[in-house]
């Protein structure tokens, strides 16, 4: 994994290059002044595919992109988020299991 600098939709965002261990090139995008993720960029065999964060809005204290535009070979496709509902777990999700002491 490296990081540098880089302008990505205009912004200046830390480029994080990363390899899976399968083999997959990504590149994630961070705003240098509010560490959100502003994109991404993932080489796969049929092509290169950009997603683009924009538009942060807070829904219930949370900051979250608003517009997400997915380049890809055949064209933008562009999701909008008009409003966010957060549904809280169920506490019995975090419980460990019968045996395991704390």
């Amino acid at each position: 994994m490296t990081h540098r600098q880089e302008v990505f939709d205009g912004v200046s965002c830390y480029k994080v290059a990363i390899t899976t261990k399968g083999g997959h090139e990504r590149c994630d995008f961070f705003d240098v002044a509010t560490g959100l993720r502003r994109g991404q960029r993932v080489q796969w065999p049929d092509g290169l595919l950009t997603n683009i964060y924009r538009d942060f809005k807070a829904f219930d204290g949370k900051l979250m992109a608003t517009v997400q535009i997915q380049g890809t070979a055949q064209g933008d496709v562009a999701l909008t988020i008009n409003s966010v509902t957060f549904t809280p777990n169920d506490p019995k999700l975090f419980d460990l299991p019968a045996g395991i002491a704390r």
